[in-house]
């Protein structure tokens, strides 16, 4: 009876959330009838669409790749250190991940133009590569760690480059498939930064491009929107058939808990 009511409620779930995007691509064909007029307008007319496209893809692929590489080895060694002094700085960074964008904004904006990084893809990079994001929730998914694998490996080897390769990350990787799904989305979706922080439009990501809605015929909007759901709709389900394999349940349960919490407090 509860597994009954669970499906159910989660199906109806997905169903209020699918019918925006199912309307999108169906009216993205509409114009004053069925036609392909409009993905004709801008796939072969609206030509800065596709710079601004790529510009987002390259975007967010440079940010969590990045940002992946540094947030594991800083919070295993959070974890090592032990201590109040970890404490404290977990701590701080939880603080930090709390802030809203409407507040780092303007510090970010100050560090970006003492170091001339303005107007260049850095400026849009560097602050979500170096958030402290991802860095609270795998150090909060590996608090259950079994660190004796860790002692185990350090007989063997004294690499800590080693140890994270063939002990922690096999033991993450759900963990690091949500965080880099989250961070990717988040990234690809940014729109303060590239407005603030950046003044040549060829270098804007397609969030940009539709907010300009006034500057480009209103015909390319829902099929510009059909691509621009495409990248984040595959992250979804690639984390999903990740987390899911091999009967992951309790995994599961977990990392998306941990992103829950983060999310809706943060």
């Amino acid at each position: 009876m509860r597994v009954g009511v669970r499906n159910g409620i989660v199906c109806i779930g997905g169903i209020v959330f699918i019918i925006p995007i199912v309307f999108t691509f169906v009216f993205s064909f509409i114009n004053g009838g069925v036609t392909v007029e409009p993905w004709q307008e801008l796939l072969l007319n609206c030509f800065i669409f596709y710079n601004s496209f790529w510009n987002s893809c390259l975007y967010s692929i440079v940010i969590t790749i990045l940002h992946v590489v540094l947030v594991v080895p800083c919070a295993f060694g959070l974890h090592i250190l032990k201590g109040r002094l970890s404490k404290n700085i977990i701590f701080v960074c939880t603080i930090l991940a709390m802030m809203p964008l409407q507040v780092t904004i303007l510090p970010n904006y100050i560090g970006l133009r003492d170091m001339n990084l303005l107007n260049t893809r850095a400026a849009i990079i560097l602050p979500i590569v170096f958030s402290t994001f991802g860095i609270v929730v795998i150090y909060e998914y590996m608090k259950n760690f079994d660190w004796d694998q860790i002692e185990a490996a350090r007989i063997e080897t004294s690499s800590p480059i080693q140890i994270i390769c063939r002990i922690v990350l096999p033991n993450i990787k759900y963990a690091i498939v949500a965080v880099a799904v989250y961070i990717f989305i988040d990234s690809y979706n940014m729109l303060e930064q590239p407005l603030l922080f950046l003044e040549d439009q060829s270098k804007q990501n397609l969030t940009v491009l539709l907010s300009r809605t006034s500057e480009f015929s209103a015909n390319v909007f829902l099929p510009m929107a059909v691509i621009f759901m495409l990248p984040p709709i595959l992250g979804g389900v690639y984390m999903a058939g990740k987390m899911m394999e091999n009967k992951c349940l309790d995994k599961c349960i977990k990392v998306v808990g941990i992103l829950f919490f983060q999310v809706f407090f943060f």
